[in-house]
């Protein structure tokens, strides 16, 4: 069996962002991602901060580490979905 890796390095999306750093960004960062890095916005102390290619130091109801992860990747998915709807759309202004 081979694997292709479906987002291949360089691409538009090699980079990814995730907005806490619980038990499932946890896993994200365990799991093989060729080509794609992974960086998390988490206090240091959270799970994934272990696993994760980076990790920006930050509280997901501050706009500001919320821009500052942005700028920093392609796409942004949550580990939980208690998100600040509200906050979020702060960011396309």
């Amino acid at each position: 069996m081979s694997c292709v890796s479906v987002v291949p390095h360089g691409s538009a999306l090699s980079r990814v962002g995730v907005v806490g750093g619980g038990q499932l960004a946890r896993l994200l960062g365990e799991a093989e991602r060729p080509g794609i890095t992974l960086t998390v916005l988490a206090g240091a102390d959270e799970p994934a901060a272990a696993t994760c290619d980076e990790v920006l130091v930050g509280d997901a109801r501050d706009v500001a580490a919320l821009r500052a992860l942005a700028e920093r990747v392609d796409v942004i998915t949550f580990d939980h979905e208690l998100i600040d709807l509200d906050l979020l759309g702060r960011l396309e202004a």
